[in-house]
């Protein structure tokens, strides 16, 4: 019998509560025996460990990390800053007790932000996680011992796991039942839940902010450039021309900014680009190619799967909208 925590941190999202609470649930009806489900609020998790046996598994879900953060405006998609996250006395205690259930021998585990808990404990030093893409950069930050791999959706150590984004709950759930009650199980719950039980990857997921380094005039305009003649094959030089600088300047700026190259924004635009074009619209890979400013179908594939971690015709099947998928078919 495997018994379970699921704390109620601050802010935390109950689909997620809910969804684990069902899934172990399913299993226990399943294959009786396995496991037994609390909740519990991280005041009583702390304050309770000398009065109550270990927990075998203690799950932290993902919770909205305004809670971590100062009320202030964010760009879209832009990643939290290391200086925004505010861990205060209460984080640090809850993360002091997962420490000591660690200790204890529980198998701690934590999905998306729930992450920064988990790290803060000291249970990731020099071993890799994951969270939620968007939290990557925030996380490696604030644990520079800890080896953050964005683009993974579930990693497993033995004796902690880290699960990628917001409903990479369903990943951790499935993985944990297979490793109590078996691969059946596990693909029962998988069956009724309808979860895709194979591993996946968080690259199709991820956006990147273009509007992330507004400070630096020159870095302003050279991605306003890029945006809009991103189809003509533009190139960093011209970029450089139509900014009034030189391209030595244009990569001096980028770099003071703290963005990525010219040549690494130029990609990421025509990138995020053929996103938007394969999952709301009908031309064929080739024409969003060309859109893109790719005059080689072949390297704009390449190019593709590199970012987002799988094919533009398999992107364009996972994310095409109901209205452009109509017709998706015979474009791809």
């Amino acid at each position: 019998m495997m018994r379970t925590a699921i704390l109620l941190v601050p802010g935390v999202y109950l689909s997620a509560v809910y969804g684990l609470c069902e899934l172990f649930e399913f299993a226990e009806k399943t294959a009786p025996g396995s496991f037994t489900v609390e909740t519990v609020r991280p005041g009583a998790f702390r304050d309770s460990a000398d009065m109550r046996p270990p927990y075998g598994l203690v799950v932290i879900p993902p919770f909205r990390t305004d809670v971590l953060t100062p009320k202030r405006p964010r760009a879209p998609f832009s990643s939290l800053q290391q200086d925004c996250i505010l861990l205060d006395e209460k984080f640090k205690r809850t993360a002091a007790a997962l420490g000591r259930e660690y200790e204890r021998g529980a198998k701690i585990c934590s999905v998306c932000a729930g992450a920064f808990y988990l790290c803060a404990a000291g249970i990731a030093d020099g071993k890799k996680a994951t969270t939620h893409w968007n939290l990557a950069g925030s996380l490696a930050a604030l644990f520079p011992l800890v080896e953050v791999e964005a683009e993974r959706m579930l990693i497993d150590s033995g004796s902690f796991a880290t699960a990628g984004g917001l409903t990479a709950w369903q990943d951790l759930g499935l993985h944990l039942i297979r490793d109590v009650c078996g691969e059946e199980t596990a693909l029962a719950a998988a069956s009724t839940f309808l979860i895709n039980p194979g591993d996946r990857s968080q690259l199709a997921y991820a956006m990147k902010s273009l509007e992330r380094f507004p400070a630096d005039e020159t870095v302003a305009k050279a991605i306003a450039v890029m945006t809009a003649e991103c189809a003509s094959g533009i190139g960093i030089s011209e970029t450089a021309d139509r900014c009034g600088v030189t391209v030595r300047t244009l990569l001096r700026r980028f770099a003071l900014s703290g963005a990525e190259s010219p040549g690494a924004m130029l990609r990421s635009i025509r990138l995020e680009k053929a996103r938007k074009l394969l999952a709301t619209g009908t031309a064929s890979v080739k024409e969003v190619a060309r859109e893109c400013g790719y005059a080689d179908a072949a390297s704009f594939a390449r190019a593709f799967r590199a970012e987002a971690g799988t094919t533009p015709a398999d992107y364009r099947r996972a994310f095409a909208s109901s209205k452009s998928s109509k017709n998706r078919c015979s474009h791809l």
